[in-house]
C-alpha cells in the first residue's frame, strides 16, 4: 500500500507539521555502504535533492531503542520501527499500512477499510508477539514461550558485561589471537596478550585495576599477583 512517492510525501509532511523541529531520517547502514538501495537517494551524507537544513541523516549502526528518548514523534511508511516506537509511547504517523496501523493507535495517512476494531497497545502486543509469533529455543530447537527467550537474552547480556577491567591472555599463539580477542571481548574492557610468565609479571607490577587471567588448555596456573589494585 505504498511506493516511492509515499516516502517523499512522508518527509514533506514531517517538515510541514513540525516547523520548529529537526527531522532526522534513519538510513539503513547497508544503504550507506551501497549494498542496498533505499527510497531516499543518499550521497555525501545527505539526501539528494533535499535542501532544508532541518533534515539530518542518521546512518550509523545504532540500536533503535536508544533513539526513542531523543525524539518526539516518529514517521514511518511500514517500518517495524513504528511498532517499537509505540511500545515507547511515541506518537506514530503511518503512511503505509503496516500490521500495527489502523487499530486506533497510530495517525494513519493510508487507510485499511477492513480494520475497524480498536486495539489497546497491550492487545496489539499480545496479537503480534504472543498469539501470532512462534518461539524456538536456540539451544534445544524445541518450541518455547516468549518469557523463555527473554530469560535467555538477559542471561546472554549478563555474560557480555565485562567482568574485569583488563584480561591478560597468557601464551596464546598468533593464529589463536585472531579469534580469542573477539571471543573474550565481552569478559573485559581490554584484552592484552602476553607471551610468557615474566612478561605477565612486568605487566602486573604496573597494573592498578581489576584484572583477570586467561590461559589455554590445562597447563598449571602461574603464581602471579598485582600491586596496588584488586589483582588477579
Amino acid at each position: 500500500m505504498a511506493n516511492a512517492e509515499t516516502f517523499t510525501a512522508m518527509l514533506v509532511a514531517a517538515l510541514q507539521e513540525n516547523p520548529e523541529a529537526e527531522v532526522w531520517v534513519k538510513v539503513h547502514p547497508d544503504v550507506v555502504l551501497g549494498t542496498k538501495q533505499g527510497y531516499f537517494p543518499f550521497e555525501h551524507g545527505h539526501i539528494k535533492g533535499v535542501t532544508d537544513t532541518r533534515v539530518k541523516v542518521l546512518a550509523d549502526k545504532v540500536n533503535a531503542q536508544s533513539l526513542f528518548p531523543h525524539f518526539d514523534k516518529v514517521y514511518v511508511v511500514t517500518s517495524q520501527l513504528g511498532f517499537e516506537a509505540l511500545l515507547h509511547n511515541k506518537p506514530v504517523v503511518c503512511f503505509g499500512v503496516p500490521f500495527y496501523s489502523g487499530w486506533g493507535l497510530t495517525d494513519d495517512r493510508g487507510g485499511c477499510e477492513r480494520r475497524v476494531q480498536k486495539h489497546s497497545l497491550a492487545s496489539l502486543f499480545a496479537a503480534a508477539c504472543l498469539l501470532y509469533t512462534r518461539y524456538i529455543d536456540p539451544e534445544t530447537g524445541e518450541p518455547c514461550e516468549l518469557e523463555d527467550v527473554v530469560e535467555l537474552i538477559a542471561l546472554q547480556r549478563q555474560y557480555q558485561n565485562p567482568q574485569v577491567d583488563r584480561l591478560y591472555a597468557l601464551g596464546f599463539s598468533l593464529w589463536k589471537r585472531a579469534f580469542v580477542k573477539e571471543f573474550a571481548a565481552g569478559l573485559a574492557g581490554e584484552v592484552v596478550f602476553v607471551r610468557h610468565h615474566r612478561a605477565l609479571q612486568k605487566r602486573l607490577a604496573k597494573d592498578t585495576g581489576n584484572s583477570g587471567l586467561l590461559v589455554w588448555g590445562r597447563k598449571p596456573l602461574p603464581e602471579v599477583g598485582g600491586s596496588g589494585g584488586d589483582g588477579l
